[in-house]
């Protein structure tokens, strides 16, 4: 429906049965681009720009930006989860094959579209990546999944913003879905805000350093500081492979990849434009999925409480076990506690309870024996009175020291 020529009857009746409706407005695009508007709404936690090239040189119709998303579907070591972010943010899983899974998660949302709105206005957006290729035939994957991405996710934006090239113009949509706690005015209303919203914040100046070109001396080494997947004799032999299979006839075709890593100082939009203009392909694709654990705040301190409880609940079983074993041995058995915390946090299981199980059991044990308390009880036995107070305030510096460490080295080794 038009925002700005609201059937609102209609509206109100659609809205009271549990009908998801669109409200939508169009305007001219002027002087934006999808690449501008994709810079002006980057702060978003979910945001993608899907573009096409028909024929090899002409732009395709249509491109599509979508934002904020009501419905999440990943799948990921053949586990299906399904995140409905308006009801909790909180992870459900499937417990149906992971092509059965997203094929009803398809099936259970689509949306009949107004006429007036092409068919890219709403839908389920993302990618499936090649480990997927094993519900589909009957492949081993021997590769390990290196940048521990999901093997497959999909969600569907409440907010797109479409260009439409031919008649050049840009369409905002908005989902609109029943709310039993308001009524439907106070839904519309809020919509026709949100879509004005995005309209404001498209329009606003982009920053100066957009436009700045960064030029690159000739002599530049751009393969400094690059790490590669695989060797280039490694490589050589995936392609001599690859030559044989389509000798012998049993493949045509064949695309062989490789993992490049270089730590950079520029987002990633800007690498985006870059690639765009240099290789027009036939699909270019952005997508910036700031995907977490789905962790309230709620959960978040829970978990810190729980963490705090079970330090001071161990911190004197930790100390009884150096007064009778030593020391050394207290922290050791607390350490391999705390490393098992952070270990599945990062792998996983990690949501729900066993969140709080991860962050609050686990570290919250570790640091019972591994905080300051014991080191510095071991370090009061071992040194005489007379220079006990120096060394106990070395221990409680160099500890103090790690705190500051721990977070740059994350961000580095993440990186």
């Amino acid at each position: 429906m038009n925002i700005e020529e609201p059937d609102f009857k209609l509206f109100e009746r659609n809205f009271l049965s549990g009908k998801t409706q669109i409200l939508f407005h169009s305007f001219s695009a002027d002087i934006h681009t999808p690449v501008s508007i994709l810079i002006q709404l980057q702060k978003e936690k979910y945001v993608f720009l899907f573009e096409s090239v028909e024929k090899g040189s002409q732009k395709g119709r249509y491109s599509v930006i979508g934002i904020r998303p009501d419905l999440i579907w990943e799948c990921k070591n053949n586990k299906c989860l399904i995140t409905d972010i308006t009801v909790s943010t909180k992870k459900k899983i499937d417990k149906k094959k992971p092509l059965q899974s997203l094929s009803s998660f398809i099936k259970n949302n689509k949306i009949k579209l107004p006429e007036q709105l092409p068919s890219i206005s709403s839908g389920i957006f993302g990618y499936m990546g090649y480990e997927m290729i094993k519900f589909f035939e009957n492949v081993k994957l021997n590769k390990k999944n290196l940048l521990n991405l999901p093997d497959s996710i999909f969600l569907r934006p409440s907010t797109t913003v479409v260009f439409d090239n031919v008649n050049d113009k840009i369409i905002i949509s908005q989902l609109v879905k029943n709310d039993k706690k308001k009524n439907a005015s106070q839904v519309f209303k809020k919509v026709k805000k949100t879509i004005y919203d995005i309209k404001k914040t498209i329009c606003e100046p982009i920053e100066k350093k957009y436009f700045i070109e960064k030029k690159i001396s000739k002599t530049s080494d751009v393969f400094k500081n690059v790490k590669s997947s695989t060797t280039y004799k490694e490589f050589k032999v995936m392609v001599n492979k690859a030559k044989k299979y389509i000798y012998e006839g049993e493949i045509f075709q064949v695309v062989l990849s490789r993992v490049f890593k270089k730590k950079i100082n520029v987002s990633p939009i800007s690498i985006y434009r870059s690639l765009r203009y240099l290789n027009p392909s036939p699909y270019l694709f952005f997508m910036d999925f700031k995907n977490d654990l789905g962790i309230s705040l709620t959960q978040a301190g829970l978990s810190i409480g729980l963490q705090m409880l079970m330090w001071g609940l161990t911190g004197p079983i930790f100390g009884a076990i150096a007064d009778k074993y030593g020391g050394h041995k207290a922290v050791a058995l607390a350490f391999l506690f705390y490393i098992a915390g952070i270990y599945f946090l990062y792998f996983g299981p990690n949501t729900g309870i066993f969140f709080q199980i991860d962050m609050g059991i686990l570290i919250g044990i570790g640091l019972g024996g591994t905080a300051i308390s014991i080191p510095m009880s071991v370090v009061g036995k071992h040194f005489p009175l007379s220079n006990r107070t120096i060394a106990m305030s070395i221990v409680t510096a160099v500890g103090s020291f790690g705190y500051f460490l721990s977070p740059l080295f994350t961000n580095y080794s993440l990186e």
